[in-house]
């Protein structure tokens, strides 16, 4: 099984909401500080390695954004355990997951930070959200739908800098052609933008049996 290397240290809180307004899963980290997520109905996702995920103290905020200020958030660095939280499995339609991320650091290759995937967790992951920078410590945000190669923003984005992200997953009947999608900082209380998300239409890797984690 791949180790998911996670290469930014990220603070982040997450939304998941189905098509129709369904919410499957809100969580604000309302645990105490130094808990481990573990302890708090998450699950480890492949070999427990450390250093474990930690729930850490609240330092980041975004205007208009319903989660913030809620809990806590947790800090992830360039190595150590993965983590997973289950919701109601889905078999068609498509999921918005939403999250507030701060990167302190990040490489110049980039590696995924975030992905969804089937209950059971397995080695699957679809969905990956990337992050990478360049020399003048500019950041990338990149989306694969699977295992190809992520296709990126452009060097846009700053470190240390709170940004609202939004990966969007659809599940399309056959094998290898679900789709997923980015935005970052979309509008707030607007309809869906019908520009502006960063796709990958590469679909070489097999499809989720079904999307819950």
């Amino acid at each position: 099984m791949k180790k998911l290397i996670l290469i930014a240290t990220i603070f982040f809180s997450l939304t998941a909401i189905s098509k129709g307004q369904t919410l499957l899963l809100n969580e604000n980290f309302d645990y105490p500080v130094g808990s481990e997520l573990t302890n708090n109905g998450w699950n480890v996702t492949g070999s427990n390695v450390t250093p474990v995920v930690k729930v850490t103290a609240a330092s980041i905020t975004y205007n208009d954004y319903l989660s913030s200020g809620i809990g806590n958030e947790v800090t992830l660095s360039n190595s150590g355990q993965d983590v997973n939280k289950l919701f109601t499995k889905q078999t068609s339609g498509t999921i918005y997951f939403s999250f507030l991320a701060k990167v302190t650091s990040a490489t110049t290759t980039g590696d995924y930070f975030f992905h969804t995937a089937a209950d059971p967790v397995g080695s699957i992951f679809h969905g990956r959200v990337y992050v990478k920078k360049n020399a003048s410590d500019k950041l990338a945000f990149g989306i694969s739908r699977g295992t190809e190669t992520a296709q990126y923003s452009d060097f846009i984005y700053d470190l240390n800098t709170t940004y609202l992200i939004v990966m969007r997953y659809t599940i399309v009947s056959g094998a290898t052609n679900d789709l997923a999608a980015l935005y970052i900082n979309p509008p707030l209380n607007s309809p869906e933008p019908a520009s502006g998300w960063l796709t990958n239409t590469l679909s070489t890797t097999t499809d989720l049996s079904n999307v819950a984690a």
